[in-house]
């Protein structure tokens, strides 16, 4: 991807190194980043730019490519072995991890892309 296409969004949240917080549970350290997307599954949202772009990123740092896969495998797991949590667990896997795995596909080009939207 060009780097004229390539936009850095400030997030508000400016951590020292070695900081640390907490949000929904989630805990947050300055020296991992944070990458992240939200948007509707439509071409011409792009989201297959911004998983080319996470897949270079988790070359530089592995516990990105750790994060999707923690949502796939929990998600699934969830489904199958939480028989109080089913609705929720299938509520996740429904919205985040079926997403994931067909976007991922499109990286590994198993799955087409309408790329006429995004020239």
């Amino acid at each position: 991807m060009p780097a004229e296409r390539i936009v850095i969004i400030p997030n508000g949240i400016i951590l020292d190194p070695g900081e640390t917080f907490s949000l929904g549970g989630l805990p947050f350290v300055a020296e991992v980043p944070l990458v992240g997307t939200g948007a509707r599954l439509a071409p011409q949202k792009g989201v297959e730019h911004f998983l080319l772009a996470a897949k270079e990123l988790a070359s530089i740092f592995p516990e990105l490519s750790a994060g999707f896969w923690g949502i796939i495998v929990g998600s699934v797991a969830a489904f199958l072995f939480n028989d109080s949590g089913v609705v929720a667990a299938a509520t996740t896997l429904l919205y985040a991890g079926v997403p994931i795995i067909l976007l991922a596909g499109r990286i590994v080009g198993q799955l087409p892309v309408n790329r006429q939207n995004h020239q």
